[in-house]
């Protein structure tokens, strides 16, 4: 059976709003660092605890990011190393003070994914790495009238909303093609030890898989 976009979880298909100018809708973004500006999430497997303290640098996989750069050599849209993602709660978009500060902080990239989910993926000590795509300029970036009854009120052209829905019907099928990339053994990467000197004390297990005592 074709998977469907609608299928698949929201971080495996993350959107993004962009801030920054040559980020045009229909474009793909592989951030390497984000700005937390959501609230509520729960953003540890060990509340009260004190577990989990861990550096924050790099964020995301280095050497699975570099595997699935080189997976999109080939891709039939533009590719952008690198981004700042600046990750709000929603469900509502931002007006437009908040991003001019996010773009004030460095931000090039705004949504409702990735956060918790990546802070959560490195106290399991997996490798995570982003792909988002960019379906519309970001509130105040553009000048857009006000347009009721369609896709985000008149943020994105028809021209916009047809690149991303270009991007949205191949992106099951790109997911498929770069996951055995990305899985590919071995990794010299610092993902597995991000726990360690919790093992070292015996707060956690050999086994991530038994860290819950």
């Amino acid at each position: 059976m074709k998977p469907r976009l609608e299928n698949l979880p929201a971080s495996l298909r993350p959107q993004g709003e962009a801030m920054n100018p040559a980020m045009a809708p229909g474009h793909l973004v592989v951030p390497h660092d984000i700005l937390d500006e959501s609230r509520g999430g729960v953003y540890t497997f060990f509340p009260g605890r004190g577990l989990g303290f861990v550096r924050q640098n790099p964020v995301f996989c280095p050497e699975v990011r570099e595997r699935l750069l080189a997976g999109l050599k080939e891709s039939p849209f533009p590719v952008h190393d690198g981004g700042v993602y600046v990750a709000t709660s929603g469900p509502r978009l931002e007006t437009p003070a908040e991003i001019r500060k996010f773009r004030l902080l460095g931000g090039d990239l705004v949504g409702m994914t990735l956060v918790p989910e990546v802070f959560l993926a490195r106290e399991l000590e997996f490798c995570y790495v982003a792909l988002c795509y960019v379906v519309n300029y970001a509130e105040g970036l553009k000048e857009r009238p006000f347009e009721p009854g369609v896709l985000f009120e008149g943020l994105a052209t028809p021209e916009e909303v047809a690149r991303v829905k270009e991007v949205e019907a191949r992106w099951a099928a790109l997911a498929l093609e770069l996951l055995p990339r990305l899985a590919q053994p071995p990794r010299q990467c610092q993902c597995s030890r991000l726990m360690e000197r919790y093992r070292l004390r015996g707060d956690i297990g050999e086994d991530w898989r038994t860290w819950f005592r």
